[in-house]
């Protein structure tokens, strides 16, 4: 599989996690729900543009004389360790965030909050565990007053702890 098809396979993700991500946001009421509004449409685009890119790369390439006619191409088989990774670091980004939206519709905000950033922070290399808490808790406890008693945001409903 060339990185160009990988690629191709990954904008096609990045489409299907923001269409879902997008109907979730929309079942919100209005007032809730622009930021993550805002970010699935955001999200969407670029995914769109890339996967665009990605199709009209294909098209330009062409196949290198003397293949063995899988259709592999010189351009796009080339692999790099940094191309994987930015794919890795791209695919952890997206698929945290909809993991914690998932989360956020299971159990409730803060909680969800908690236990997104308690997770991140290792990922990102961060490691003393007592800070990782004080900062999680922390950091959820300003949001949580800074969006729903400053600004007034409905909060949004969970299955679990409602």
């Amino acid at each position: 599989m060339t990185n160009v098809q990988k690629n191709r396979i990954f904008a096609l993700g990045t489409l299907i996690l923001s269409l879902y991500l997008g109907y979730e946001s929309f079942s919100y009421p209005g007032n809730s729900s622009l930021f993550p509004r805002v970010l699935v449409v955001v999200m969407g685009f670029l995914g769109f543009l890339f996967f665009l890119r990605q199709t009209l790369l294909s098209k330009k390439i062409k196949p290198s004389p003397g293949n063995d006619g899988t259709g592999s191409c010189s351009v796009a088989s080339e692999k790099s360790s940094a191309d994987k990774t930015a794919l890795a670091s791209a695919g952890l980004v997206f698929g945290s965030i909809g993991i914690y939206a998932l989360l956020v519709g299971l159990v409730n905000y803060e909680a969800a909050t908690v236990i997104f950033m308690a997770t991140m922070m290792p990922v990102l290399r961060f490691s003393k565990k007592r800070w990782i808490i004080v900062i999680s808790c922390g950091l959820m406890a300003l949001l949580w007053a800074i969006f729903f008693h400053l600004l007034g945001v409905t909060r949004p409903e969970s299955l679990i702890f409602g």
